[in-house]
């Protein structure tokens, strides 16, 4: 029996620690809430319509749910549509 060889992909990741010292902190700390409860509020839509129904919600679907949550307008549209779609894509 041959073993196929699986192919590694390397990622690469940046991480950025930043003080709460530093001047832009308050704000950066605001947006990574607001994209966390962005993020799981959608996660929770999907697992739930996932568990009724076996089905995955499409992106535009997941997106018109979404787009009123508190969340969502406290973050750049940019942001919020990139957190949609990173979710979906998962």
């Amino acid at each position: 029996m041959l073993r196929r060889e699986e192919e590694k992909e390397t990622i690469l990741v940046e991480r950025h620690i930043i003080k709460q010292s530093h001047q832009h902190w308050q704000e950066i700390d605001k947006l990574s809430f607001l994209s966390k409860n962005l993020y799981t509020a959608a996660n929770y839509i999907c697992r739930q319509d996932f568990f009724a129904t076996g089905k995955k919600y499409s992106l535009t679907n997941l997106y018109h749910l979404t787009k009123h949550c508190v969340d969502y307008r406290a973050l750049p549209t940019k942001v919020s549509k990139q957190i949609i779609k990173r979710l979906v894509s998962s």
